[in-house]
């Protein structure tokens, strides 16, 4: 089950509600801030944390502190100076839907523009439905119904008909990431 920022926190989880805590890694350099938990509904244990950056990093591989959550590996910044990542130690989501808007949405020269950052919404949404426990073992055409409905119901932007490719390659990301 995924557990968005705005989302109850379930009762039993044997850790505090850390969505939001800043991230760290094992030098004390900041990476981002949780946005979402993934936790098993059966074990009530979290299995993984979720950055604004499109992140994720393992349960096993954090530290919860006194407001911080510690990722125990020596992250390394990208050279582009966005977040940190150790792309041996981690599959980050950021730079992979990047390369897939270069090659499925970047206008070509002087053609309308679709920004990165109007689709990225897109993207972020196929990562946190697969993730949500009613998704994680379905492929994504057997969701899509489902997943059209929701991404409407949100009002999300462009289109879904437009954000359909960058919703699939979210989704199968994180299903692979998993």
């Amino acid at each position: 089950m995924l557990l968005r920022k705005d989302d109850p926190w379930p009762r039993g989880l044997p850790v505090p509600d850390i969505r939001g805590w800043r991230v760290l890694d094992a030098r004390g350099q900041p990476i981002g801030f949780v946005q979402s938990l993934a936790v098993d509904p059966k074990d009530l244990i979290v299995e993984a944390i979720l950055t604004g950056a499109n992140d994720r990093f393992p349960g096993a591989d954090i530290e919860i502190e006194e407001a911080v959550v510690r990722v125990n590996q020596r992250m390394e910044r990208r050279s582009e100076g966005g977040p940190c990542q150790d792309f041996n130690a981690f599959r980050g989501f950021e730079a992979a839907y990047r390369d897939h808007y270069e090659h499925v949405y970047a206008p070509p020269e002087g053609g309308q523009e679709l920004t990165y950052d109007a689709v990225r919404p897109a993207y972020e949404f196929g990562r946190e439905i697969a993730l949500d426990a009613d998704y994680q073992r379905r492929t994504f055409q057997s969701s899509e119904e489902d997943l059209r409905a929701e991404y409407v119901a949100r009002g999300l932007s462009p289109c879904y008909d437009v954000s359909r490719e960058a919703i699939r390659t979210g989704y199968k990301l994180a299903q692979t990431s998993a």
